[in-house]
């Protein structure tokens, strides 16, 4: 299951005909979907995907192409511990 947070993103890769400067995009994701495995698409509120919002913006202020992390960085450490102590 992939999750975002951007409406026009689920909508381009459920659309038959994407269109626009991410048709090249679109067509890779459909293409790694092809593989012999199974993916779906959903939206999901930025707020209920907070670790991965902090992750994305950590990644835009890197000037690193690649960044691996050993533990979590300290920007989602908060996030993952409520995660871990909701009840959902």
């Amino acid at each position: 299951m992939v999750e975002f947070d951007c409406h026009k993103a689920v909508r381009m890769l459920h659309s038959s005909s994407p269109n626009g400067a991410s048709i090249t995009l679109v067509r890779d994701i459909r293409r790694l979907c092809s593989q012999d495995w199974q993916v779906s698409f959903h939206y999901v509120l930025r707020t209920g995907n907070r670790v991965v919002d902090a992750l994305a913006k950590l990644g835009d202020s890197s000037s690193f192409d690649i960044l691996h992390f050993v533990n979590p960085p300290l920007c989602v450490d908060r996030f993952l511990q409520e995660d871990c102590s909701s009840p959902d």
